[in-house]
Parts: C-alpha cells; sequence; structure tokens
C-alpha cells in the first residue's frame, strides 16, 4: 500500500519442473529434447529430467513513487499551468531476475533405431568450462559421440543457460 507516496511490491518463487515429454508442440526456439523420444526402448527414463522452462529461483520486484508535486500533494500551490503540465507524476520500475533455464545437448543419431526424437551424445565432463563466459557456455569436449548402435547416456536438461535479468 502506498505510505508517503511510495509503494513497493516483491515475491520470489523457488520451484521444479520435471516431465518426461513436451507435448507436441515443444519448445520452439528453446534448446530442449523434442516432443518424441531419442530411445525407443526406454521412452520415460531416457526423456525424464528439467523442463525447458524450469527456472529454479524467480525473483520480481516493482517500486511506484508518487512525485510531491502538483495538486493534493506535499508540494501543492503551483498555478494551474504548472500544475497541469508538471504535477501529479509517478516513477516506477519493475526488476525481474531468474536462474537459467534447462539445455539438453543433442547429437546426431547413431542408436540405429530411427527415433523421431533427438539423439543425445555420452556425457564425459559437466559440460561447463572453467572460463565460462557468455561467448563460451558449453564445454564441447564434455560430450561425446556413442558407439554405433547404441544411444548416449547425456540426460535431458543437464546444462543450464544463463541468467535472465530484465530492468
Amino acid at each position: 500500500r502506498y505510505s508517503n507516496g511510495l509503494e513497493f511490491l516483491g515475491s520470489y518463487t523457488w520451484s521444479k519442473t520435471l516431465t518426461d515429454n513436451l507435448g507436441y508442440y515443444g519448445s520452439a526456439g528453446v534448446a530442449a529434447q523434442g516432443a518424441y523420444s531419442g530411445n525407443n526402448y526406454n521412452r520415460h527414463g531416457y526423456n525424464y529430467g528439467p523442463a525447458f522452462f524450469d527456472a529454479t529461483h524467480n525473483i520480481t520486484t516493482s517500486v511506484i513513487y508518487e512525485l510531491p508535486y502538483g495538486r493534493n500533494r506535499a508540494s501543492a500551490g503551483w498555478n494551474g499551468l504548472m500544475d497541469a503540465v508538471l504535477g501529479g507524476w509517478n516513477v516506477s520500475g519493475i526488476v525481474y531476475w531468474h536462474t537459467g533455464f534447462p539445455i539438453t545437448v543433442t547429437a546426431t543419431d547413431v542408436s540405429l533405431q530411427g527415433p523421431r526424437g533427438a539423439a543425445r551424445p555420452n556425457r564425459i565432463g559437466n559440460g561447463r568450462p572453467s572460463n565460462q563466459t557468455t561467448d563460451h557456455w558449453l564445454d564441447e569436449t564434455a560430450f561425446a559421440m556413442p558407439a554405433l548402435g547404441t544411444s548416449g547416456d547425456s540426460g535431458v536438461g543437464i546444462v543450464r543457460a544463463p541468467k535472465y535479468f530484465n530492468l
């Protein structure tokens, strides 16, 4: 509620969303598993992991400040023209921040199953480079092609994208 012309609102959400299927429309524009399984012998286990929209921490804050100038405000007393042009203004802002979304690393299918879904590589490292930057977010050497006729062991959403901040 307003108090001396100032209002503040804040919210925090801690969450975890797991799934084994994105549905037919999936996640256009997001690096995630497809709507179909990449391993027909282990459909649910192979695709189970964080949903493409899973953001563990979400913080939203907003502030509104009613400037004290103009009619019926603390610094009243302007003439009609000044009050009409400069009086009654508010200043406001919103800050939104959330942790990065999950990334599912995919590879060329060598399983010989002909799955409709994206195949995945074997994971031989954690996927995060020691000198992580926005231009070098994923360590490609942490993944290797599985042997011919096998499915990779890399899971769903094993790496996180950069956090998001907006003011």
